[in-house]
């Protein structure tokens, strides 16, 4: 079957990652929700992917649009940077929340539409820190750990009804989240290019491309699957 005329929920889709999946969707033929915070555009939905509500509303929408939902993309994320003493607990349960939480949320209330869909598959955007260890980032590698480790338990779960469920673990991508923290490490005389073998960081175009492979019927065998998009970072 063709990847055409395929319905996809895509979160954080207002920018970085999130926009390029959603536009890379919307080249191959898909219709897109673009969900996310501070949606202002005629296609995109406002939700808060902490709100069981606005996500309970989404699926409304989806289900008397269409009746069934083919792919979910779980992208929203935040980044709070500090040292463990320095992190404080609503720092932490923000982070959790959204990162975390939020995709927990998507997921349970969007199954039931995928399992109606053609060829369902959920990708969830982890990270490296959820391979490897980075500094200052407790509660995002937390977050994205629980990301990584949820994808694999919902992809057996999940199998009976053809359902795959992968994630995709990015190095540093060039997005709005990482702007200040490119500044700051070049500034420091530490590029964080050199973190990666292959000498630069992303553009988000390039993580899209691995949510366009991963959602799409060429990875009709792939599951429970994180798959490492970071120029090499993880085999430092």
């Amino acid at each position: 079957m063709t990847d055409r005329g395929r319905i996809a929920v895509v979160t954080g889709a207002m920018s970085g990652i999130g926009r390029a999946v959603s536009d890379r969707f919307a080249a191959d033929g898909w219709q897109v929700y673009r969900v996310g915070r501070g949606a202002t555009g005629a296609d995109e939905i406002e939700l808060d992917v902490r709100s069981p509500e606005d996500w309970s509303s989404l699926a409304d929408r989806v289900r008397t649009d269409h009746g069934r939902l083919d792919v979910l993309v779980n992208n929203a994320g935040i980044l709070r940077e500090a040292p463990l003493e320095d992190t404080t607990l609503p720092m932490w349960e923000e982070v959790i929340s959204v990162n975390l939480t939020g995709t927990f949320l998507g997921c349970r209330a969007l199954v039931p539409l995928l399992r109606q869909g053609r060829e369902p598959a959920i990708c969830n955007l982890s990270s490296i820190d959820a391979l490897s260890g980075s500094r200052d980032h407790t509660a995002y590698a937390a977050s994205k750990g629980g990301i990584a480790a949820m994808t694999r338990s919902l992809a057996f779960e999940l199998a009976p009804a053809g359902i795959r469920v992968n994630a995709i673990c990015p190095g540093t991508v060039e997005t709005p989240m990482t702007s200040d923290l490119l500044v700051a490490d070049a500034a420091a005389g530490q590029p964080r290019e050199d973190k990666h073998p292959l000498g630069r960081i992303s553009t988000p175009a390039e993580q899209a491309a691995a949510a366009a492979f991963l959602c799409g019927t060429d990875a009709s065998f792939v599951t429970g699957v994180c798959l490492s998009v970071d120029g090499g970072r993880a085999i430092r």
